[in-house]
């Protein structure tokens, strides 16, 4: 069962990459509605199911992903535009 849960976390991540890319490619194809969705949802569901799974490839890999996905697309905005855009 662990080892179906790294696989599905691996899975998730090229998923979510493809959504990433194809959001900041402004390709027209994502929604910026359905943005939230490739940017914190499935990362987050992914990285869950990657802490639970089997020990081996799919779960570093799908770790790593996720963790970089979210920090690009969510931690680094956020501190950026908390701490360093905060003048009007």
């Amino acid at each position: 069962m662990k080892k179906y849960l790294s696989i599905a976390s691996f899975i998730i991540f090229f998923i979510t990459l493809a959504g990433v890319i194809t959001f900041y490619s402004d390709s027209g194809s994502v929604k910026r509605e359905s943005a939230i969705f490739f940017i914190w949802i499935l990362p987050t569901i992914g990285l869950i199911l990657g802490i639970f799974g089997k020990k081996g490839f799919f779960k570093i890999g799908g770790l790593i992903g996720h963790i970089l996905i979210l920090t690009f697309t969510a931690v680094i905005p956020f501190v950026v535009t908390t701490f360093f855009w905060n003048t009007p």
